[in-house]
């Protein structure tokens, strides 16, 4: 049998690289559609992406379908790096909520000790 060889990770040059080329065929590669058609303009466009990016990258040669896993799997990344900014947005707002339902209640605490020295002064003076 044979063995496969690991290649090298993607470097960060090569991730922006590949997302500098992916950009002009978003049209296709993102296109919902699977009908056969779609598909094979998909195949085709991942192979003409591939071509780009092997003829600057810095990390080694890659098939089209390296460069598809890595772009779905930047793509599942940035869609999870949103969803934790929108949750940690979210977190952010109920602490500034609570704080600032505790100051509320602190100062109708002091307001009402305010109030009720003014009622032991009035009663004292009568």
């Amino acid at each position: 049998m044979e063995e496969i060889k690991r290649a090298r990770n993607f470097t960060a040059f090569d991730k922006n690289l590949l997302t500098d080329i992916v950009t002009d065929y978003l049209h296709i590669i993102d296109n919902k559609k699977t009908d056969a058609t779609n598909v094979k303009m998909k195949q085709d466009t991942w192979e003409e992406v591939a071509g780009k990016f092997n003829a600057s990258s810095q990390s080694g040669k890659r098939t089209a379908k390296q460069l598809h896993a890595l772009y779905n799997c930047m793509k599942k990344k940035a869609r999870k790096n949103i969803a934790d900014d929108k949750l940690q947005i979210k977190k952010l707002e109920l602490e500034e909520k609570k704080k600032e339902a505790e100051h509320a209640e602190q100062m109708r605490k002091i307001e009402l000790e305010i109030k009720s020295i003014e009622y032991k002064k009035l009663s004292q003076l009568n």
